[in-house]
């Protein structure tokens, strides 16, 4: 009734239903050889992010929509705890709005979650902003202590206890990266930098960055805290990010041939091994006693834990 058609007809020579259905078909095609890799082990589907392992169990960070009223919803997040011998899944955490990846370190859980406060300068929200709240729990008791407060990006915990975080520069493009120290009631500043900080990751007395400058793409550093330089690690025009930790292995994420896989680099080598070929599979973390390979897959649900038996095919 309103022309959209008979425009459609004269734009593209087809209307709205045979564009439609030519573009379906389109898709159709184009992934038909689209098939994931590996056993499914859950069956939640919605959204799902970053993926550890720690003492025979998997964590990972399950996220959906809930509506709240009328025409209106928020996201939720909830905290995972799948035991990998025997499948059974608890929520550690529930109903969080997740900022920046959790860390599992000295059998304490750290995460991040957003909340909003006044004081920024805008008209379009009335000074409201995000800020975020780094906390600490305790598996056994669950007790949870507030770490601090800041407009974090990305955090880990260091080996000796220190907090060491970034946060977007207010003058430029770029991140600021700070040292929290055990006990001490404020966070100092380090230096300033043009990368922009996304992940941070700690493990064997290093410190591993997901970091880009301005007009380039997310690639993984090593960071030196002293010397303050970024040494490249793996650095391509494509993607790189969901990085994790085993021993002398580096597992990321990358969309390397248009596919969005697992990859692993080699400290010792300085190579890098495939470890998906097929399907989608991102935030890979490795069971290194059963050699199995956990990581985040699609399928018409969403997104859901998939796991196989773990091949380094050298890249």
């Amino acid at each position: 009734k309103l022309g959209l058609d008979r425009s459609a007809r004269k734009v593209f020579g087809k209307d709205f239903p045979e564009l439609w259905e030519e573009w379906r078909e389109y898709e159709t095609s184009r992934f038909k050889d689209f098939q994931m890799e590996g056993r499914q082990e859950t069956e939640t589907g919605w959204d799902m992010k970053y993926a550890k392992i720690q003492n025979g169990k998997l964590y990972y960070q399950q996220e959906f929509y809930r509506k709240t009223g009328a025409f209106k919803g928020m996201n939720f997040g909830d905290l995972i705890e799948r035991d990998l011998a025997t499948g059974k899944e608890r929520k550690i955490l529930t109903n969080i709005n997740f900022a920046t990846p959790f860390k599992i370190k000295n059998g304490k859980l750290y995460y991040t979650f957003a909340f909003v406060k006044t004081g920024y300068d805008n008209s379009c929200l009335r000074s409201f902003g995000q800020y975020v709240c780094l906390q600490e729990m305790d598996f056994k008791g669950k007790k949870n202590k507030t770490i601090l407060r800041d407009t974090i990006r990305a955090f880990d915990i260091l080996e000796d206890g220190r907090v060491i975080y970034s946060k977007d520069r207010q003058d430029r493009f770029g991140s600021e990266i700070f040292i929290k120290e055990p006990g001490s009631k404020s966070p100092k500043m380090l230096f300033q930098t043009d990368y922009l900080l996304q992940e941070l990751e700690s493990s064997d007395g290093r410190l591993i960055t997901v970091a880009r400058k301005d007009w380039e793409t997310f690639s993984i550093f090593m960071l030196n805290l002293e010397t303050q330089e970024f040494t490249p690690l793996i650095k391509t025009a494509h993607l790189e990010f969901g990085i994790s930790t085993q021993g002398e292995r580096l597992f990321f994420s990358a969309n390397y041939q248009k596919k969005l896989s697992s990859y692993c680099y080699d400290f010792t080598t300085g190579k890098v091994y495939r470890l998906t070929e097929n399907g989608l599979a991102i935030f890979p973390v490795y069971d290194e006693n059963n050699n199995q390979l956990y990581y985040i897959g699609m399928n018409s649900n969403g997104y859901d834990i998939y796991a196989k038996p773990a091949d380094f095919r050298e890249f």
